[in-house]
């Protein structure tokens, strides 16, 4: 037991009160450092993942020109014997390759 005067009773409080404010501040640095972990577990996940998507643009890219190579190289090729033939809608294949050169040429440039 404490036999305290006012002056003594409210210091008292205040060390009281100090004490519990830095009791407040350590647990909320915990909470901080555990966000923070969070958050950067967080972040490498979306990295690795956007990476990811950006290896099967690249090869979604290279498996669209191989595709487009080989329409020009072989089907449209086939396709024009076929008009020089008479065998003709009202469509021509001749501005084909023309117009899939061009709808590349507008693609955004390739990050670097």
């Amino acid at each position: 037991m404490l036999i305290a005067t006012p002056p003594t009773l409210i210091g008292l409080l205040k060390v009281i009160r100090y004490g519990w404010s830095e009791q407040k501040l350590a647990e909320n640095a915990q909470k901080i450092s555990e966000m923070g972990q969070e958050l950067h577990k967080r972040l490498c996940d979306f990295v690795d993942t956007y990476m990811n998507v950006g290896k099967h643009l690249d090869k979604a890219r290279d498996e669209f020109e191989k595709g487009r190579s080989r329409l020009e190289s072989r089907v449209l090729v086939q396709a024009r014997r076929f008009e020089t033939l008479g065998a003709k809608s009202n469509k021509s294949l001749i501005d084909a390759p023309a117009a899939l050169v061009s709808d590349t040429e507008d693609a955004p440039p390739e990050p670097t």
